[in-house]
């Protein structure tokens, strides 16, 4: 069994409503060649059982469970690699449910969950429309121009894609490709159109083909794709998510370990981790005998995932940030140890940057001893040293 099919890949880039693993089984050239090749070595070192599912996963899954899929498999490997015997979804006494693996050494034994921690239900369900739009406009008639497409207004419903496609259409048709070719090329403005469509308000600007490729159909006439601003609560999607795993299995007969990967519109940083984990940041004030100039100080507040009282089960975490299949040879992920942990887990691995709670109750942050290019084998030019899509 193999992860990727054999198909003819196309050149075309990452459309919107692709998954990353669909975007693999086409992608052309040596760079995704490399990245295939990789997964599919790692895929061929996990047990049968583990093979079917996983792939399962990653053909069938939404882009949010394949790239569970990925970490999944990332991490199986990286503890492999460390000379691990990784048992998948091991009975555990007292309960029906299985962790992910339960991780064997010398003289070490503990079980290992994975989990995403990526946008939240709302702004997933947002992607997911705006996917359906994206697919049904590109199947765009008109072959003369690419499109710079925006959302001035977002609605709450699913708006009509194909609506929006028939109107564009209409719209590009009455469009002169010549003439705004050399318009564009002088650096000149393009029109600018609005489309209302339900709740959702779209705006399209046409980028006209050069003369060699208009009148050739592309797979993704959408050229520009519109992006996304705002903020984002990561760092309590993170604790969310580890205090729901933490407390998954009950009471543990070996220490536990979670691995988080971060990913989405929002990722979370080192910073967001650490405040996830032993609390954020606050302002504390201190009464001092000039009552107009208190003394303040900064200090962690008590609402982390870890605490002496709270989730002494979860013996530490592993925590990666946006890690995709083409930036395993550059990114290191963290552990970070639980300083009150019942079960303590004597876990040091050279692959891993670390942090630990100094005596004071400081953070300290070391790197991984072996970058991850040199843990995994590979030049630090992986997946290059083409550019992605020369």
């Amino acid at each position: 069994m193999t992860l990727f099919p054999t198909t003819i890949p196309t050149s075309d880039p990452h459309m919107s409503n692709e998954t990353i693993y669909g975007f693999l089984c086409r992608a052309q050239g040596a760079y995704w060649a490399r990245v295939r090749l990789l997964l599919e070595n790692w895929f061929a070192e996990l047990p049968p059982a583990n093979r079917t599912e996983l792939k399962a996963r990653f053909e069938r899954g939404t882009p949010e469970q394949v790239v569970s899929a990925f970490w999944e498999l990332y991490v199986y490997e990286g503890f492999r690699r460390s000379n691990f015997n990784l048992t998948p979804h091991p009975d555990v006494p007292g309960t029906t449910r299985h962790p992910d693996f339960l991780v064997e050494g010398d003289d070490l034994s503990f079980y290992l969950e994975c989990v995403v921690a990526g946008d939240p239900e709302v702004l997933i369900s947002s992607d997911r429309r705006r996917r359906d739009v994206y697919k049904s406009v590109n199947k765009l008639e008109n072959d003369q121009f690419w499109l710079n497409l925006r959302i001035e207004r977002e609605g709450e419903s699913s708006p009509s894609g194909a609506r929006l496609r028939q109107r564009v259409d209409t719209w590009l048709a009455t469009l002169d490709h010549p003439e705004l070719r050399r318009r564009y090329e002088r650096g000149s403005a393009m029109p600018e159109k609005r489309f209302p469509i339900g709740d959702w308000t779209f705006s399209v600007r046409p980028l006209p083909k050069p003369d060699d490729l208009a009148g050739q159909p592309s797979r993704s006439p959408i050229g520009v794709f519109p992006g996304r601003v705002g903020h984002s609560d990561v760092r309590y999607r993170i604790s969310d998510a580890l205090a729901l795993k933490a407390r998954r299995y009950g009471k543990l007969d070996h220490p536990y370990l979670i691995a988080v990967l971060s990913s989405g519109t929002f990722a979370a940083d080192d910073e967001d981790i650490a405040g996830a984990l032993f609390g954020g940041w606050t302002l504390v004030l201190h009464e001092t005998s000039d009552a107009q100039n208190p003394r303040s100080e900064s200090t962690r507040a008590d609402n982390g995932v870890w605490s002496a009282t709270r989730n002494r089960g979860l013996s530490g975490v592993i925590s990666a940030r946006r890690l995709a299949p083409w930036s395993v040879n550059t990114e290191s992920p963290r552990l970070w140890l639980n300083p009150w942990a019942e079960r303590p887990l004597a876990l040091g691995l050279d692959w891993l940057a670390e942090t630990r709670v100094k005596d004071e109750g400081t953070l300290r942050a070391n790197p991984a001893m072996v970058g991850p290019a040199a843990f995994f084998g590979l030049p630090q030019s992986w997946p290059g040293p083409e550019k992605p899509f020369e």
